[in-house]
């Protein structure tokens, strides 16, 4: 999700394709001089297996820059896991993040391959219910 730091210091998310468009018109600049302000800020869904909760984290928050160097890498941008267990959730404080979009490593992706070979599932598992498995999907304005 991309957002934008309004004057106030609010975030507003800004939906796509349309992120320049609301960019601007929320603050007044052009869309160079927000990314030239640090003002454009990106962040990935997050499921919290602890407790459930979703939410949305970005490098930002962790002190660790706002982002990589074009729109598209940054909107495309997957978190490997163990990114996102240096996020704590928002609703209860516990480091269980499950990024929603992982980007897996060589042998995750094997893992993954071969845990469906054997007829056994690839988690994430869902935390409230522990049977069913978590999903998630793109959405858009179109």
């Amino acid at each position: 999700m991309t957002i934008v730091i309004k004057t106030d210091g609010s975030e507003l998310i800004c939906p796509h394709p349309l992120e320049l468009m609301y960019a601007e018109k929320a603050t007044g600049l052009s869309w160079s001089e927000l990314r030239r302000k640090g003002r454009i800020r990106y962040r990935c869904g997050m499921v919290c297996l602890a407790c459930g909760d979703l939410g949305y984290y970005g490098p930002d928050q962790l002190g660790e820059g706002a982002a990589r160097a074009t729109h598209i890498s940054n909107t495309v941008r997957s978190v490997r896991r163990r990114e996102a267990r240096k996020h704590r959730c928002r609703a209860c404080g516990r480091g269980d993040l499950e990024p929603l979009v992982v980007n897996e490593t060589e042998r995750e992706l094997w893992v993954q391959l071969w845990n469906w070979v054997r007829g056994k599932p690839n988690g994430p598992f869902c935390p409230v219910c522990h049977v069913g498995q978590l999903r998630s999907q793109m959405t858009a304005i179109s």
